[in-house]
């Protein structure tokens, strides 16, 4: 019997449960392997399933108990936690929140462990990500640079402790529509990633490249990206799991949204588009927004375009029309809507 992607991962939340059952049973609800047990199942969602409302509780949990454990102004375990919980306010948008928890991480780790250690370096890319979603780009280019420095010095300019930085730093040049510069540090993080074997990011990376090479109008550059990024997911992550899904999304829309698009790949793209709902549905369920975006894309595209909508160019007077967000970078989904033209469907999802 072959054993699935979805099989492993039902496997390890399972095992995470237990082992989270077993420890509270052995040493309580208030104790630091409680604790560690909380982290690495919350961390286990998040990361993995991108299940960030049932990890948020876990991670304050945590917190709380590091902080009544150890106090909240010195040990590197409450600093670890206080980033756990930031990360995802930074994700929901929860920007002040996210400052002050990134802030107080930053005073631990510089007091305990030196200006020159690398999780100081990640604590000033978490305020410079901050500092960027509040659109003060100045500040978190600086912030950004700040991180640099310290990485590098600490750990070398090829290390994986770089890639959030860089990561950081090529969003603020798309933010000010510097695409050649974003591409060039995209570039380095996919060369970064793959080396280190970090496949994850290396798709994400690709799926980053393929965006501006699209805003940049090199729509068959653009392809290739996409295309190597959804390969890389399969093969690393299989064929059900949601980063999967969210490749055959990109694939699907930028086919769609290209100029003058066949009606074979047009048909193409809805087959993508039929795959990426099914695995989406099955992970995250009906419900969920990112399903239901799914599937009012694949409304739109199903629905007839308008006389004013021409496949040679985008208008905005389209029947299928919809504004597009303001680009927003978070932790495991980067870019997500970053093409800023009028477009007849939604963009990208990371």
């Amino acid at each position: 019997m072959t054993t699935t992607t979805a099989d492993n991962m039902r496997r390890a939340e399972f095992h995470y449960n237990q082992c989270l059952k077993l420890t509270q049973r052995r040493f309580g609800t208030s104790h630091a392997a409680y604790a560690l047990a909380l982290d690495n199942l919350a961390g286990f969602l998040v990361t993995i399933q991108r299940r960030t409302n049932e990890a948020l509780p876990l991670f304050e949990e945590a917190l709380n108990i590091r902080q009544e454990n150890l106090g909240e102004h010195m040990h590197p375990a409450v600093a670890n936690s206080l980033v756990n919980v930031a990360e995802i306010y930074l994700e929901y948008g929860r920007l002040d929140e996210a400052h002050d928890a990134y802030s107080k991480a930053f005073s631990i780790r510089e007091r305990a462990l030196g200006k020159n250690h690398p999780s100081v370096a990640a604590t000033l890319c978490g305020l410079g990500a901050v500092a960027k979603e509040k659109a003060n780009i100045n500040e978190a280019e600086t912030l950004y640079r700040r991180a640099l420095s310290v990485a590098v010095n600490a750990c070398g300019p090829e290390d994986m402790a770089v890639v959030p930085v860089l990561e950081g730093l090529a969003d603020c040049r798309l933010e000010v529509r510097d695409y050649d510069a974003a591409s060039k540090l995209y570039g380095r993080v996919a060369k970064i990633a793959n080396t280190h074997g970090v496949m994850a990011t290396y798709a994400a990376a690709l799926n980053r490249r393929a965006v501006i090479s699209q805003l940049q109008a090199r729509h068959s550059e653009a392809e290739q990206f996409y295309k190597r990024a959804l390969t890389v997911r399969i093969h690393s992550l299989g064929t059900t799991h949601i980063d999967t899904a969210q490749s055959l999304y990109n694939l699907a829309v930028f086919i769609f949204d290209t100029p003058k698009a066949t009606v074979t790949k047009i048909n193409e793209a809805k087959k993508l588009l039929k795959h990426a709902l099914l695995i989406i549905d099955n992970q995250l369920g009906s419900d969920h927004p990112m399903t239901l975006r799914v599937r009012d894309t694949m409304n739109r595209i199903d629905a007839p375009l308008s006389p004013a909508s021409n496949r040679s160019g985008h208008t905005t007077t389209s029947s299928t029309s919809i504004p597009v967000s303001p680009a927003r970078s978070v932790p495991g989904y980067g870019y997500a809507e970053s093409l800023n033209t009028p477009t007849e469907i939604p963009t990208i999802l990371f």
